[in-house]
């Protein structure tokens, strides 16, 4: 069962981040032109995506050394608290994406946040496992990246900027050392500790940590069509 603490600590994220989402509507942070009126919705969430990936990235940075030597048993309180944010933002964004987003782009994105969602709840539920959690949730320090070149755009900074370049570099240099090397590892270690798992956490693993590469791998290519193709 879920703790109470790591219950307290998901639906204060999901509230918190709703709530950031409402405050950014009253423009004390200046709202783009282009965004003000019906598109503003993706700039909010542009937003809040940026804060809480630099949240998560950060956290998990810290995390990830006192879970490394053991990815199964290993389960400490910044570790719990850091998955438990990402849960709730994840659930934040569901319903957020339900409620404004209307295009194909959407299911890939609905499959991602559910695996997400689905594992962080598993890895508090059973207290373990939880290093391949804080792995995953280092790959948050490449979305600072790209929900940053989300702000670029929207802000009508061009693409051949100095600023969007140097963005779009970090993007691309930290997706290609973090964010798939992380999952690659995850695959590795799996396969490592496959025998100190239940047969459900085998069946799920495998397909699940999959499933992620394959969508951020589809998702980066999409960016790159769109930056620098198109």
């Amino acid at each position: 069962m879920v703790s109470a603490s790591a219950c307290v600590v998901i639906l204060s994220s999901f509230v918190t981040f709703s709530l950031f989402n409402k405050f950014l509507e009253f423009d004390i942070i200046r709202i783009p032109k282009r965004y003000v009126g019906n598109l503003q919705h993706k700039w909010r969430s542009a937003t809040v995506s940026l804060v809480h990936a630099t949240i998560v990235g950060v956290m998990a940075v810290f995390s990830l050394p006192t879970i490394w030597s053991d990815f199964v048993l290993n389960y400490t309180s910044i570790g719990e608290t850091t998955i438990a944010i990402a849960t709730g933002y994840t659930l934040y964004d569901i319903v957020n994406l339900f409620r404004t987003v209307k295009s194909k782009l959407v299911v890939s994105l609905f499959l991602h946040h559910f695996i997400v969602a689905y594992f962080g709840l598993m890895f508090i539920h059973h207290q373990k496992l939880l290093g391949y959690g804080i792995l995953c949730a280092v790959v948050e320090t490449n979305s600072i990246f790209l929900h940053s070149r989300q702000l670029i755009l929207m802000n009508d900074i061009p693409k051949l900027s100095a600023s969007f370049r140097v963005n779009n570099m970090i993007y691309i240099i930290s997706f290609v050392t973090v964010r798939i090397p992380a999952f690659l590892i995850m695959l590795i270690f799996f396969v490592w500790d496959i025998e100190r798992m239940t047969s459900v956490w085998q069946f799920a693993m495998i397909p699940g940590t999959l499933g992620l590469l394959f969508v951020n791998v589809y998702l980066f290519f999409k960016l790159l069509f769109s930056d620098y193709l198109v």
